[in-house]
């Protein structure tokens, strides 16, 4: 199906408006039992009340209810230890005494973060290439500066206006500027592919060039990478993009690795908090084309409901990894399984047809620069 019937079939569908069963997903279950039966309070409510009720302590169902909240406590406590080990010391802070870049803030994520941090109290400086559609500095403490990220020079001059206008460093740097370009790698021009490097990769670094040294001088400050779940797992059509997310999760593991090594010195340096968001579909204007395979198990994410949590990660203090949607947190697992499962995985999940109808299908028949050159010196 080609790119303009798939849009057009979109918006036909979409005026008819979503079904009632569209909202329900398999997140939308896992938050209702969460909140209910594997809840670690509410799992003693039924031996309890069996109790209560004249059961004898020794009953099977007594037992079993039991062992069941048993379990549940023991899950809690477990996942519980393991963010305290992994990220000790979570201290909330006070929004408004943050000063927050946000690279490609002008759309979608980076612009739902700069709305919420500014109505939150939060300074916040928002960098892209692109004028917002929606005039930003109508949000209290929110100012644009029309930057191409991926240039060192330009975010030079940018960080040199932001200290003479502000006089302070920012203290929260939120890396979310992306672009992509589909096509497989044999028809993605090497100057298109340099493009989306810089874009996606090298604004990374040209933010920690300029703002990460005085994190650590101040003790103090928060580093979010906005990776995706494609950079674990990789996809038909889009090989420059999901490469560019795999080295990002890398980069922010290295990050920590830093971190960690400085803090043995310094030990103020894990004061830094760092997080890792990789999430998948956004409902943004990026994959507009690209239908999602399944909306109950693979539901698309709205860019508000991902930056709600990332800027309570942020106002509590606390460093992690943010994934949504649910099946986006276990995709690290198909890295470890055998060959035959991912393929099958791969395929029942019908994420590289997706992609590949989403930006209107490719030619699998393409001649690469390769096979032209070695025609040539056949031929000769």
């Amino acid at each position: 199906m080609s790119r303009p019937t798939q849009t057009l079939a979109r918006e036909i569908h979409g005026s008819q408006g979503p079904s009632w069963f569209d909202h329900i997903t398999i997140d939308l279950l896992w938050r209702v039992l969460q909140r209910s039966f594997l809840h670690p309070f509410i799992s003693w409510i039924v031996p309890l009340s069996l109790i209560s009720l004249g059961r004898s302590a020794y009953h099977p169902v007594v037992i079993g209810t039991c062992i069941f909240a048993v379990l549940v406590n023991a899950v809690h406590l477990f996942f519980y230890i393991d963010d305290a080990v992994a990220f000790p010391g979570s201290k909330e802070v006070d929004l408004g005494e943050e000063v927050v870049v946000i690279t490609g803030g002008a759309n979608g994520l980076g612009l739902s973060l700069a709305q919420m941090l500014g109505m939150n109290g939060a300074t916040v400086i928002v960098l892209d290439i692109d004028k917002p559609k929606r005039d930003l500095e109508e949000v209290r403490g929110v100012t644009f500066f029309q930057c191409d990220v991926g240039s060192q020079k330009e975010m030079e001059e940018v960080a040199k206006k932001i200290r003479k206008e502000f006089g302070v460093v920012p203290t929260v740097l939120i890396n979310n500027a992306a672009v992509v370009s589909p096509g497989p790698i044999f028809g993605v021009s090497i100057e298109e592919v340099e493009r989306i490097y810089r874009i996606n990769v090298l604004s990374h670094f040209h933010a920690l060039h300029l703002w990460f040294p005085d994190m650590i001088k101040k003790r103090r400050g928060c580093v979010v990478t906005i990776s995706s779940v494609m950079g674990k797992v990789g996809c038909a059509n889009l090989s420059a993009y999901t490469s560019t997310k795999a080295a990002l999760l890398s980069m922010h593991a290295s990050l920590r690795a830093d971190l960690n090594v400085l803090a043995r010195e310094n030990p103020k340096a894990a004061n830094i908090r760092t997080i890792l968001v990789s999430p998948g579909q956004l409902n943004t204007r990026m994959f507009a084309d690209v239908a999602t395979p399944s909306n109950f198990l693979a539901p698309i994410v709205e860019p508000v409901e991902l930056g709600r949590e990332i800027v309570r990660y942020i106002k509590e203090g606390r460093s992690g990894e943010i994934s949504m949607p649910m099946y986006s947190r276990y995709m690290g697992w198909l890295g470890v399984m055998p060959h035959g499962i991912r393929e099958i995985m791969r395929r029942l999940s019908g994420m590289d047809v997706a992609a590949v109808d989403g930006f209107g299908g490719w030619e699998p028949n393409v001649e690469t620069d390769a096979d032209s050159s070695l025609d040539e010196g056949e031929s000769k």
